[in-house]
């Protein structure tokens, strides 16, 4: 898989290779397991991440890479890197449906942008809860919900309260100064607070 990224630099869409490297990213996938350590673990989910989710691009076709964003969920579900790159992916994928229908392309999309938007949202809405960090869902609910707010600005603010709990618990157990675990913490809050107004 080092190899393939290494030597593959343009974006694939032939079925047989995005089958081959979807073979080999989930037998290293089934090969975590409890007794893998973090660094194993990072390192096959960078793997994957880079040799797959990234290198796999359909274009403007984006029910296609949606449909491989929704197996690769589906594949990957136990390596949080892959999951949030899947996020991250998912949010791009939106933006480039806004940019078409910015550019006038409503020919390819119509009336049914607004109808894959919300399935952009709520593949992210699904996914994010997942993860097993605080801060990354966090930081993913702020970026899906900048990205979404224009198509489902409610979501936004019915995901975040249990997270923000969970920060500002994190916030009131730290000394009485903000310590450096707390700035981060503190940080995100006040950026969720500015986007949520």
């Amino acid at each position: 898989m080092e190899a393939y990224i290494r030597e593959h630099y343009e974006p694939t869409r032939d079925p047989v290779t995005v089958h081959a490297l979807m073979r080999i990213c989930r037998l290293m996938h089934d090969s975590v397991n409890a007794l893998s350590v973090d660094d194993e673990v990072r390192n096959i989910g960078s793997l994957i991440s880079n040799g797959l989710v990234r290198a796999v691009s359909f274009g403007s076709d984006l029910d296609q890479q949606l449909a491989f964003l929704v197996e690769c969920r589906a594949a990957f579900c136990n390596i949080d890197p892959v999951l949030q790159h899947l996020v991250h992916s998912v949010n791009h994928v939106t933006v480039q449906l806004h940019r078409a229908a910015s550019q006038s392309v409503a020919a390819v999309y119509g009336r049914g942008s607004g109808s894959f938007a919300r399935a952009c949202a709520a593949f992210a809405f699904i996914t994010i809860p997942s993860l097993n960090g605080v801060f990354h869902r966090l930081a993913l609910y702020l970026e899906s919900g900048q990205v979404k707010c224009h198509f489902q600005p409610d979501a936004v603010q019915a995901t975040q309260p249990g997270c923000l709990r969970i920060i500002l618990r994190r916030r009131l157990a730290c000394n009485a100064g903000i310590s450096s675990d707390c700035k981060p913490c503190l940080k995100k809050s006040i950026e969720l607070y500015s986007a949520l107004s």
